[in-house]
């Protein structure tokens, strides 16, 4: 595993391309944001093969939120070989029910903190990718 990000998309992306051109028309949420170390936690070395779960707080700066915004497409994404702009595939989703892979919509307001975005991982099993 070279690394793993949380990815929220306003539209699910349909092809591989558009995962790069949402992200650049400021549709998409990336964290840790591109550029910085993603989650540590999932560096892989002897120590870190049996970690079963990570909290993170995402803030969102420089973004206005007098409208709710509204994510429809929310993921952990698996980039799986140095490749950063075609080798990602989601771990794992916020979903509707676990044990799906039916996506829930996550809807940020005004002043308001989400809690409880959990997203269930199983790298054997991991969910379609939305795109070709």
């Amino acid at each position: 595993m070279w690394e793993l990000r949380l990815v929220a998309f306003k539209n699910p992306p349909t092809d591989s391309s558009g995962l790069f051109t949402e992200w650049l028309k400021g549709n998409v949420l990336v964290y840790p944001a591109i550029g910085t170390p993603a989650f540590k936690k999932f560096r892989t070395d002897s120590t870190n093969l049996f970690i079963d779960s990570i909290q993170y707080s995402v803030t969102l700066h420089g973004v206005s939120v007098d409208e709710p915004l509204r994510y429809a497409y929310v993921a952990l994404a698996w980039r799986y070989t140095q490749n950063i702009l075609t080798d990602w595939r989601p771990a794992g989703l916020y979903v509707v029910q676990p044990n799906t892979f039916n996506p829930r919509q996550l809807i940020i307001r005004k002043h308001e903190y989400v809690q409880d975005v959990n997203i269930h991982c199983d790298f054997r099993n991991p969910p379609p990718k939305p795109w070709r």
